[in-house]
């Protein structure tokens, strides 16, 4: 994992085709925006099931049923 200190209007590319933006920053939340190809999932991490982990592979994410 890697923790960036951004402020409110800067962005945070992954890859070429996904950018996050924050876009506004509290004392306890912040907002983002969040653009990326259609075919690339967005999914709010507590929809989300981490598969488990194995030593040296990537860990994916499965929606829970």
């Amino acid at each position: 994992m890697i923790e960036l200190i951004q402020s409110v209007g800067e962005a945070i590319c992954i890859g070429d085709s996904i950018r996050i933006v924050i876009t506004d920053a509290g004392t306890d939340r912040v907002r983002l925006g969040i653009s990326a190809p259609a075919e690339v999932p967005i999914l709010r991490g507590e929809l989300v099931a981490p598969q488990e982990h194995k030593p040296g592979k990537r860990q994916k994410l499965i929606p829970k049923s």
